[in-house]
């Protein structure tokens, strides 16, 4: 996609991330995946909080489920794990998968799902009634359970064109 990427710990606090964002004028947010539980992640919880609606953001599996959490749902174990599992996913209205056949594979590494979605959020695709991708369009806040990293995700790099289209935010809305 030709981003400028830096990573920042989750172990960073609050404070000196918001120095950073507006210092480095950083006009998007990749929340990861990663390890563990969502309430284990460090600031993700937080940070989707304090800049939805400010910054486009962009969970992934870990961080899906972190901004599944921050906007009022739940995460559970899922009967199944999926480790390296490629699966169709079909979606419907979805700025963050446009142009993506439908369904398209993607790759599954999860043992934990959101299990609650609130009305704030979009499910935007699914399989097996789990929520594989969530969309809040007017936050410019987007999710996805899989990994568009992943290459058994053909499709990963425009589902990250497609984030990276997302306009960004006014520097007055940072202060």
């Amino acid at each position: 996609t030709g981003a400028k990427v830096t990573v920042v710990r989750n172990d960073v606090p609050m404070a000196q991330l918001k120095k950073f964002i507006i210092d480095k004028a950083i006009s998007h947010i990749i929340i990861s995946p990663g390890p563990g539980a969502p309430e284990d992640a460090g600031i993700c919880i937080d940070l989707v909080k304090n800049y939805a609606g400010k910054i486009p953001l962009f969970g992934i599996c870990l961080g899906f489920q972190a901004i599944v959490i921050a906007f009022g749902g739940k995460v559970g174990q899922v009967k199944e794990p999926c480790h390296g599992k490629s699966s169709d996913i079909d979606f419907q209205d979805s700025l963050l998968l446009a142009g993506l056949p439908n369904p398209f594979r993607a790759g599954r590494y999860h043992s934990l799902a959101a299990t609650l979605v609130t009305d704030e959020l979009k499910v935007s695709a699914q399989i097996d009634g789990l929520a594989m991708a969530v969309e809040n369009q007017q936050q410019k806040v987007f999710a996805v359970q899989f990994h568009p990293e992943s290459i058994l995700t053909p499709q990963g790099n425009k589902i990250l064109t497609n984030f990276f289209n997302q306009s960004t935010h006014q520097e007055s809305e940072l202060k």
